[in-house]
């Protein structure tokens, strides 16, 4: 049952990691930190899967809630109007820190069972390996967010960093620019 948990945990995961690798335009080098980690979570499901079985299980294959963070609807709905691509990169790295502890505390958890029942002594090496894992995404979250954040400052100050809805409707509009005496186009802003 527990190591079934921490299966659904890691497929629900997988498709967030997915998400974020999809989502993620900003920063690149997050970028490539997720793709690793991409591999390291379906090592991890493998890991956790074949536990089951050595186990005598049967996995479970369903998505486990993640743990987030959510603002109160009110606040939500006004981020979604105000917030800007760089901001809310922000919060998701903020979604993938709490995530990221979360299957810490999981593994952490799952390892105190094995060294309690000692039928389960089997499951400590690879419930480490997962452990370590996951504690060296969340610490390279932990130490690259002010660096993260510095990158992306910039872009919520800036012009092209308008609410994201506002900058979706910008980008549709296209003006000329023509010259008063001769009526000739010289410039769009398609080109500017």
């Amino acid at each position: 049952m527990y190591l079934n948990d921490a299966f659904a945990m890691e497929i629900a995961h997988e498709e967030r990691i997915k998400e974020r690798i999809q989502k993620v335009t900003l920063l690149p080098e997050a970028k490539l930190k997720f793709e690793h980690h991409l591999q390291e979570t379906l090592q991890q499901q493998e890991r956790v899967r074949n536990l089951i079985t050595e186990s005598n299980g049967i996995a479970i294959y369903e998505k486990a809630d993640l743990p987030v963070l959510r603002p109160p609807r009110s606040i939500l709905d006004n981020m979604k109007k105000q917030i800007t691509l760089a901001e809310w990169e922000l919060k998701e790295i903020e979604q993938d820190i709490i995530i990221e502890n979360a299957e810490i505390a999981k593994y952490n958890m799952l390892i105190q069972f094995a060294t309690k029942i000692n039928s389960l002594a089997f499951a400590i090496p690879p419930l480490r390996q997962n452990l370590e894992e996951e504690y060296s995404m969340y610490a390279w979250l932990r130490a690259n967010t002010p660096a993260m954040f510095v990158k992306l400052w910039p872009d919520i100050q800036s012009y092209s960093s308008l609410p994201l809805q506002a900058a979706e409707a910008l980008s549709n509009v296209n003006l000329t620019f023509r010259c008063e005496i001769c009526q000739e186009l010289f410039a769009s802003s398609e080109e500017l």
